[in-house]
């Protein structure tokens, strides 16, 4: 990564400084009114969890759902080390696991996303030529496979369509999938990014990667909390995430339903 590039990574960085939200939500009963809900939230997934209790789409009357977005395994560390949350909700499944370890119940599948690329470059694809052709001359922005889900597929992606894996000056690295749009949208670069966060995006091509050359990408959620009473009304929480009443909801922030 060039020295301007790490600029514009820091800058959009400063600019993401991100915070709890709270909101009415839940389909509990009103015995459960006085309790709220923390979710930790994969970054890519949060605007959708942030929009779902906010009027007119409250689920019910009393419930608080707090939601708390960040990169899907900086938030599963924070769950190891002992941060006190109800619901894991991450797009990786071996995060995933991780915390669903200690748990009774197994993660539940709520939607699905695609990988796409980002682009202003009129001739650039996702064809291998056309790829590495663009590598040759400028570096392309995809998540840190550390810690992002979308670093892991994209790189999966990038691999299988190369041939093999990019060399490491060639990719730009964020540390979340949001940073990632920003470097796309802020920051005149290309990049692989979840389809899901190129709604907002203007002025940019838009191209599927074919699906076979990455992982199915699944957002699931998981109970994390270790307080029976909490966990019973996870559970009901997450049961009514998977309904078919919020299939529309998910799609209009580009996610697709699980029988896709």
């Amino acid at each position: 990564m060039s020295k301007i590039h790490k600029l514009i990574l820091a800058i959009i960085i400063s600019w993401s400084c991100i915070t709890p939200i709270y909101a009415s939500c839940a389909p509990v009963s009103d015995r459960d009114c006085s309790t709220s809900i923390s979710l930790l939230v994969a970054i890519s997934a949060a605007p959708a969890f942030e929009a779902l209790a906010m009027p007119p789409k409250t689920l019910s009357k009393c419930e608080q759902l707090v939601v708390i977005a960040g990169s899907s395994g900086v938030l599963a560390r924070q769950i190891e080390q002992g941060l006190s949350a109800d619901i894991f909700v991450s797009a990786h499944p071996d995060w995933i696991k991780r915390v669903a370890d200690t748990q009774s119940a197994p993660p539940a599948p709520l939607f699905q996303n695609q990988l796409v690329l980002v682009t202003n470059q009129p001739a650039l694809s996702w064809t291998p030529s056309s790829l590495a052709d663009y590598l040759a001359n400028s570096p392309l922005v995809i998540g840190d496979p550390a810690t992002v889900p979308l670093g892991q597929y994209g790189l999966a992606a990038l691999k299988a369509l190369l041939g093999r894996a990019p060399e490491p000056e060639q990719l730009v690295l964020a540390p979340s999938a949001r940073h990632a749009r920003a470097l796309v949208e802020r920051g005149g670069l290309s990049g692989i990014l979840y389809a899901s966060d190129t709604q907002i995006l203007k002025g940019f091509r838009v191209i599927a990667l074919p699906a076979s050359s990455h992982p199915k990408i699944v957002y699931s959620a998981q109970v994390v909390s270790t307080d029976p009473e909490r966990q019973r009304i996870a559970r009901q929480l997450i049961h009514h995430l998977q309904s078919s009443d919020l299939t529309s909801f998910w799609e209009k922030f580009g996610f697709l339903p699980i029988s896709h």
